[in-house]
């Protein structure tokens, strides 16, 4: 907490992780942006990586992206080791399908 001495207020100064800056990451920010405001996908959030930081859902024939998944899966309970290859904690959040590329991301 900062005090301003000059007007015996407290000011609070927050500090957040810088927002997307790699060019791919700008342009994962970009096609959500673009997925949204043309109503091809909701808009799920995003604060962490800016207002469509977060990614979406959204899915055709040359790839499929989804945002960060905060559920709890239901591996575990069923007494397996590790994630099955479906559950949405192991799965890419975009997955660029003829080349294979996958990108994953946390928010």
């Amino acid at each position: 907490m900062i005090r301003d001495k000059t007007k015996k207020e407290k000011v609070i100064k927050i500090i957040t992780p810088p927002v997307a800056s790699t060019k791919i990451e700008l342009d994962l920010v970009k096609l959500t942006e673009f997925l949204v405001k043309n109503k091809k996908a909701d808009w799920v959030g995003g604060i962490l990586g800016g207002e469509f930081g977060y990614g979406c859902n959204f899915k055709n024939e040359v790839f499929e992206m989804r945002p960060f998944c905060y559920d709890d899966c239901e591996c575990f309970e069923s007494g397996l080791e590790t994630h099955r290859p479906d559950c949405l904690l192991s799965l890419p959040n975009f997955k660029h399908f003829e080349s294979g590329l996958e990108i994953r991301w946390y928010k």
